[in-house]
């Protein structure tokens, strides 16, 4: 113990153990804006949610605000490379490496204004959006908000020309 106290705990690597550990992050009074585009158009909505929020709570608030229904699995992607990670729900789990969404905070994503991440919805018919934070700022919402809508909702469920002859 004496080691620790004179090396470790308040010696040369305390400042390396201060590193490593995980900060107590308290998101409650802090909001995000984020802009969620449809990866191929020109869909975008803004929305305001709390850092405290969970990424479900934001899925649902993407099926909200594009009119969709909530009736299929989905995941979040974020980072870059070998340092992405997924975020899912346990219905979705692949490898059993990816983290939940409920358990997992906005604010856990560390984001900064410009910061960037995926969501995946429907596996079959691979809706992506893309999502940037646009700003964050102290404050709060009783729910998210729907800032500002560009454009249009995509129909989930196009009816294409050619599918509808062979139906009839």
């Amino acid at each position: 113990s004496t080691y620790w106290e004179t090396h470790i705990s308040g010696g040369k690597a305390s400042g390396l153990i201060k590193i490593l550990e995980e900060p107590d992050m308290d998101y409650k009074n802090q909001v995000v804006d984020l802009e969620i585009k449809v990866r191929h158009g020109k869909c975008i909505r803004i929305v305001r949610m709390n850092l405290s929020d969970s990424l479900y709570e934001l899925h649902l608030a993407i099926q909200e605000a594009f009119e969709f229904d909530n009736d299929h699995l989905f995941a979040f992607y974020a980072g870059y490379g070998m340092l992405k990670e997924t975020f899912t729900i346990p219905e979705a789990s692949i490898s059993g490496d990816e983290y939940s969404v409920y358990e997992t905070l906005l604010g856990d994503l560390q984001l900064r204004a410009g910061d960037k991440f995926s969501y995946l919805f429907d596996f079959g018919d691979e809706w992506w959006f893309d999502i940037k934070a646009v700003a964050i700022k102290e404050g709060s919402v009783h729910g998210p908000e729907h800032i500002k809508a560009v454009h249009d909702a995509p129909e989930q469920y196009p009816v294409y020309e050619d599918e509808y002859e062979d139906d009839m």
